[in-house]
């Protein structure tokens, strides 16, 4: 749940709100985790300099180049609020500011690096 500030993210909470939990429990906003994919970590925050990689389509769609150091990002009441200058990734950014379509691309080489990490531990 990506967004770019300011954040509205009414929408999405409303309707999932009208829905049960796993245990069939009430949903709540503040019950929402918050994992910074460039720090791994739960309620995180890093400044675009940490970010390894935004992947960057080219206007036809058709090829991407990836661009370091773009686009940072923090928690705030449970969605990830983004930081930095956000390069132009297409034309389906959603009302409210939701850069949720664009969750991969944003963080590309974070989630790469993230993913070659967890498959070091796992052959160790």
């Amino acid at each position: 749940m990506s967004f770019a500030s300011p954040p509205n993210a009414g929408l999405i909470f409303d309707e999932w709100r009208k829905s049960r939990g796993v245990s069939g429990g009430e949903r709540r906003p503040e019950d929402v985790l918050c994992v910074n994919p460039i720090s791994g970590t739960a309620g995180g925050a890093a400044v675009p300099e940490a970010n390894p990689g935004t992947l960057v389509p080219s206007t036809n769609m058709t090829t991407a180049q990836l661009q370091p150091g773009a686009v940072g990002a923090h928690c705030e009441n449970g969605l990830l609020i983004l930081d930095g200058e956000i390069p132009p990734l297409g034309p389906f950014v959603l009302p409210g500011n939701n850069y949720h379509v664009y969750d991969y691309a944003l963080f590309w080489g974070a989630i790469q690096r993230d993913a070659k990490h967890r498959l070091a531990a796992w052959q160790r």
